[in-house]
């Protein structure tokens, strides 16, 4: 793996241009499907960039540029003009570095890098496709990518409050392009690389999508891992004409993502340990929102990963009562890392003397490192091994008895009068722009969003109806349709609602996390970036998250870090090929996809065994794997041997009433019928309503009457197929090639 240059140096680009005709820049489409991909009739230039601060060398690659959606809107952002652009892609397949040719065949196995570009409340337009990046404070991990071979995809996408679309009302504002686009968006551009053809004639492994975005583009990454191919996004979807594929990812990296957004008030006022102000009216705002979030984090049920000296063990709740101390951990972890690498006790002595610059990126006052007391080893003094200090004393020196304010500081960043709405006409207020701002008619949809007004008035948010009416105005009331939308717009950006809230119901959320933040990052709530990251452990993710050490918003990024977490998830599951699969087979997507997404393994001996049967257990282990391996079920069954690989799989089937076995028995090695395998998918998926029909098939009356509903749901969804002359065979023994293909439309359609 290559690195980049750990400073800072000035940008040189020399650019040259090679291109094949600036007339084509769009993806044509065939007449009957506007969604799919013309690689001959799109864009194709090589852009080279030369020696410059993020990777030595120069870079050559071309791009092609397409539109991912069958209905584009026109928009604008601020200053910008008219453009369909939001609704367009640009595919970035490296041509070579450094004189190295790339393999172009094997691009079609390169790991995929889709960075949004979503900063703040903007939307973007897709960009030049000659550009190295979209955007200039992405062309590090962009230019990082392509000169690792990876394909790079970027998107253009509506913003969530400067993304105007559609006719003014009749006060000259515009009232579309806010949440839940921007996620809507990025969810249909993914959709699009894995869309019919596009699957195989768009380089890149649809299956090894690496999403990345920092700050509001982190927040939209966080939400792309957590709610993969959720119906909760459906009609929006369908709404622009997205193709009809599956929108989840395999791995996300998240950089300082304002995330949690109704929880970032509470998170904010806990962890700074009470009123810092001096204010009496703010400081009862601020035991407020900290007793809030108490509530808030007992009601989590997140448990710890780890011990924490005497007091916290592993598996104990985290709650506001231990979540500092927990939370400590991270911190010393940060410390500790970025000490050692000072080179010894006279640097880290010289760097502890002085004082922490003010971060400008709505971070940090100066403040003294005098709270760091570094613990030396004793064989080696010049050796970290731990910290001495408390979260009080950290969060004293982060924030600074002058910075603090109880109004959200997600929100105070954009101080501007919010345009009035329902029976609210007056006030001036702070817009939390992810939502919508003064040009929105929807602004502030924050939970728990206070105005800096001089009365410190709460606005637009539930938790502020209830300051209204007690405290100030009780006459004020906000209507249900407005409330209804902030429940909706909060929703769109809260991953924990996807987690392991309401929404995780058809949610797939991904299994691989890479997440940095800043320490001094005043923006990304701490309690709401480690909630989300252990919420996921508990759940058998694969996360790696930490701090940076004395970094504001928005410099978090961690590029050694992440290719180092990518290469061992691309080296540990690689592009699986077996000796009994030519390619060709009308199969071979499938097991492509499910041996990809670790659903179902080879049989040990470099086959896949296609035609082999698959026995009841296997299937209730491919779905325990897919849930995550939830632990704590016993088996009843008596053929279930407590030693047996399969019985912790059978346990958690049978206590989440998947299956029921026969009189006691499961009959573990008994081979799965076409219909016991409908019915296991359909129990799985919480035995929905269906209102289809097996009429169609002559063998209708074979199928048993507990299995009956569960086929016609999986007819209905596409799930389950008969033959060409109408033969549905319930009772014919389902080969792991046919349960292979089953899967794939379980896991695209039961969700999506």
């Amino acid at each position: 793996m290559r690195h980049i240059r750990s400073r800072l140096l000035s940008l040189i680009l020399a650019v040259s241009f090679l291109t094949a005709g600036l007339s084509g820049l769009t993806a044509s489409a065939s007449e009957d499907d506007a969604l799919q991909f013309d690689p001959q009739a799109a864009y194709q230039g090589e852009y080279t960039v030369s020696d410059n601060e993020y990777f030595p060398g120069t870079i050559v690659f071309k791009t092609y540029q397409a539109t991912y959606v069958t209905e584009p809107i026109t928009g604008k952002t601020w200053g910008g003009s008219p453009s369909e652009d939001y609704f367009k892609l640009n595919i970035k397949v490296p041509v070579s570095y450094n004189g190295e040719v790339f393999d172009q065949e094997a691009m079609a196995d390169a790991p995929i890098l889709f960075y949004n570009p979503w900063g703040g409340d903007r939307g973007y337009p897709v960009g030049d496709p000659s550009a190295l990046a979209a955007r200039e404070n992405t062309a590090a991990l962009v230019g990082r990518a392509l000169s690792e071979g990876w394909v790079v995809v970027e998107p253009g996408m509506r913003g969530a409050a400067n993304c105007f679309v559609g006719t003014p009302d009749e006060e000259g504002y515009y009232n579309y392009g806010k949440l839940p686009y921007p996620i809507v968006d990025l969810k249909a551009a993914i959709r699009y690389l894995r869309y019919g053809e596009n699957a195989s004639t768009i380089p890149g492994d649809k299956e090894r999508i690496f999403v990345a975005g920092s700050s509001s583009g982190g927040s939209a990454t966080v939400m792309l891992g957590s709610s993969g191919n959720s119906a909760f996004f459906k009609p929006y979807l369908e709404e622009m004409g997205a193709a009809d594929a599956r929108d989840d990812v395999y791995a996300v990296f998240p950089s300082c993502p304002v995330m949690i957004r109704s929880w970032g008030d509470p998170a904010i006022a806990w962890e700074r340990w009470g009123d810092l102000s001096g204010n009496e009216e703010a400081n009862e705002i601020n035991v407020a929102l900290t007793q809030a979030f108490v509530e808030y984090q007992a009601g989590l049920g997140i448990r710890a990963e780890f011990d924490v000296g005497d007091s916290i063990q592993e598996g104990d709740l985290l709650t506001a009562d231990n979540y500092a101390e927990y939370l400590m951990v991270y911190v010393k972890e940060s410390a500790i890392k970025f000490l050692n690498g000072l080179g010894g006790k006279e640097a880290i002595d010289e760097y502890l003397a002085t004082e922490l610059p003010a971060n400008g990126m709505y971070g940090t006052p100066a403040a003294a490192r005098d709270w760091i007391k570094p613990v030396y080893d004793r064989e080696d003094p010049d050796l970290v091994v731990d910290i001495e200090g408390t979260w009080e004393e950290f969060w004293a020196y982060v924030v600074g008895e002058e910075h603090f304010n109880p109004a959200n500081l997600l929100d105070m960043q954009y101080d501007r009068p919010l345009k009035a709405t329902d029976e609210m006409s007056e006030g001036n207020g702070v817009v939390n722009s992810l939502v919508g701002d003064r040009n929105s008619q929807y602004a502030n949809a924050s939970s728990f969003s206070f105005g800096k007004a001089e009365d410190y008035a709460a606005v637009f948010s539930d938790f502020g109806q209830e300051w209204i009416q007690n405290h100030r105005e009780p006459t004020i009331t906000i209507s249900e349709e407005y409330l209804e939308l902030i429940e909706l717009q909060r929703n769109s950006v809260e991953p924990l609602y996807f987690v392991i809230g309401e929404g995780a119901e058809g949610a797939t959320v991904c299994e691989n996390w890479f997440m940095r933040t800043g320490s001094v990052d005043l923006v990304t709530p701490h309690p709401s970036f480690f909630n989300l990251a252990t919420a996921l452990e508990n759940q058998g993710k694969n996360v790696d998250a930490a701090l940076v050490w004395d970094q504001g918003h928005g410099l978090s990024t961690d590029l050694d870090g992440f290719f180092a977490f990518a290469y061992e998830l691309v080296d540990k599951t690689p592009s699986i090929t077996f000796s009994d699969l030519a390619g060709s087979e009308w199969y071979a997507g499938a097991v492509a996809y499910v041996s990809g997404s670790g659903l179902m393994n080879g049989l040990g001996d470099g086959r896949f065994g296609p035609n082999d049967l698959l026995s009841r257990a296997m299937l209730a282990q491919i779905l325990y794997n897919r849930e995550g391996k939830p632990a704590g079920a016993e088996s009843t069954f008596d053929d279930v041997a407590g030693d047996a690989w399969y019985a912790p799989a059978v346990a958690w089937a049978a206590d989440a009433g998947i299956v029921t076995g026969y009189g006691g028995s499961f009959i573990p090695d008994g081979n799965l019928t076409r219909e016991q395998l409908a019915v296991m998918l359909y129990r799985y998926a919480g035995s929905p309503e269906t209102a289809g029909s097996l009429a169609q098939f002559s063998d209708a009356a074979a199928v048993n009457s507990y299995a009956e509903e569960a086929l016609r749901w999986a007819v209905e969804h596409g799930i389950l197929a008969g033959t060409d002359n109408a033969v549905l065979d319930p009772q014919g023994e389902a080969t792991r090639a046919e349960v292979a293909v089953v899967l794939m439309r379980f896991c695209a359609q039961s969700t999506g």
